[in-house]
C-alpha cells in the first residue's frame, strides 16, 4: 500500500505539474476588456469649486514599486495625460484607482464630496462639449476631459485650460517647448518598471 501511494504521487508531480494553468485568451483582462496593442492617452483636468485638483502626487501615480491599475493610469509624474492599456475602460475604473468616484450627481475625491445641490452642478465636458456619460464614459485617444463642478457653465478659460500633451505621447503631435515627455515603461502585459 504504501509503494502505491509513493507511486501515485510521483504521477501526480509528473503529470499533475506540468500542464500550464488555464489562463484567459491573450488580450483579455478581467472585465472583458481586449488589451492587444491598445493604447491611448487623455488629457483631462478637473476643477471643483473653484479649485484645480492636484493630480501631480505619489500616490496618483503607478509606479514600478505600485501599480494602481494596469489597463489605466497615470504615471511619471505627468498629471493630466491618462494612459489607457485596454480598450472599453470607463472614466469611472481611473478614478477609482485613485479611491475617486464620479457620477452624475457627485464628485468624491476621497477627502471631500462635490454634490449637485441646486446652486452648483456637476459638469462633465469632452473636447470642450458636454457630455451625459459621465462615469460611464469611455475615453478615446487624445480625448480632451474636464470635470468642473460650480454655479455655472465651465468657462471657456477652463475648458481651454485641458492639456494638449495626449498626442505627444499617443506621437501624433511634437511636444511643446520645455516639455519633455518621458519614455513610457508600463504596459498592460509589462507593470512599470525604472528605466534601464
Amino acid at each position: 500500500m504504501k509503494k502505491f501511494f509513493s507511486f501515485f504521487f510521483v504521477l501526480v508531480a509528473l503529470f499533475g505539474c506540468t500542464n500550464p494553468p488555464k489562463q484567459p485568451p491573450a488580450g483579455d483582462v478581467p472585465g472583458g476588456t481586449s488589451t492587444e496593442s491598445y493604447h491611448a492617452h487623455a488629457d483631462f483636468l478637473v476643477v471643483l469649486d473653484g479649485q484645480t485638483i492636484d493630480f501631480n502626487k505619489a500616490e496618483y501615480m503607478s509606479t514600478p514599486y505600485k501599480e494602481l491599475d494596469e489597463r489605466v493610469h497615470l504615471h511619471d509624474f505627468v498629471p493630466t495625460v491618462i494612459h489607457f492599456h485596454a480598450k472599453g475602460i470607463a472614466l469611472n475604473d481611473f478614478f477609482e484607482s485613485l479611491g475617486m468616484s464620479f457620477d452624475q450627481n457627485c464628485f468624491e475625491s476621497g477627502m471631500q464630496k462635490f454634490c449637485n445641490d441646486g446652486k452648483k452642478t456637476l459638469q462633465f465636458y469632452v473636447n470642450g462639449e458636454p457630455n451625459s456619460e459621465f462615469w460611464n464614459y469611455k475615453p478615446v485617444d487624445l480625448d480632451k476631459l474636464l470635470i468642473y463642478f460650480g454655479p455655472t457653465q465651465a468657462p471657456p478659460a477652463i475648458i481651454s485650460a485641458v492639456t494638449n500633451y495626449a498626442c505627444v505621447y499617443s506621437k501624433k503631435c511634437a511636444p511643446p517647448p520645455g516639455f519633455i515627455a518621458v519614455p513610457e515603461n508600463c504596459s498592460i502585459g509589462q507593470p512599470c518598471e525604472l528605466p534601464k
